[in-house]
């Protein structure tokens, strides 16, 4: 049986990790609308000319635990919104799974450009042993031109209840 190595409840535990998506993947997918539709080709590419993208793409993780189980990967979905001085935001929801098959949602928002990303994640709820997860962190890329690899480094913290077996019985 596996030693219990669940923290102290409310006790915040930091976390480094690598995130990897490979652009243009078989499980990625985008879906974009411009704000004016109807408009020329130029005008899209105007001031007026605001990207609406629905964006879906999955991530692997590296060197990331919670609570001594491996993170195995994600899948992301948001929309981002591209302007067009060539940088965008987006917004969006994490979907990670650990290796014994519980889950995390995390709110992800992030803003870029052609040579980098600046995002941050906030942890909102979990199953299985990750019930009641709640967390922070922050994460960061410099993709090069034409790169279909892109890794972001991400830093946070992330808390979980006491285990149900670890609260005292009346």
């Amino acid at each position: 049986m596996a030693e219990n190595t669940r923290p102290d409840s409310g006790e915040k535990v930091s976390f480094t990790a690598k995130n990897i998506f490979t652009v243009g993947g078989s499980l990625s997918g985008e879906a974009s609308l411009s704000v004016a539709p109807d408009a020329s080709d130029a005008a899209k590419k105007g001031p007026a000319g605001i990207l609406l993208s629905l964006v879906q793409h999955t991530c692997v993780y590296e060197d990331f635990s919670i609570d001594g189980v491996q993170v195995t990967g994600s899948v992301v979905t948001g929309l981002r919104t591209s302007y067009p001085d060539g940088g965008w935001t987006g917004e969006g929801y994490e979907w990670g799974c650990l290796v014994n098959g519980d889950r995390y949602l995390a709110e992800i928002s992030e803003k870029g450009d052609a040579t980098t990303t600046e995002g941050k994640l906030k942890m909102i709820q979990g199953t299985g042993s990750l019930e009641g997860i709640t967390g922070e962190g922050t994460y960061s890329n410099s993709p090069k031109p034409g790169e279909k690899t892109i890794v972001s480094v991400l830093s946070g913290w992330y808390c979980l209840p006491a285990a149900k077996s670890d609260v005292a019985v009346a």
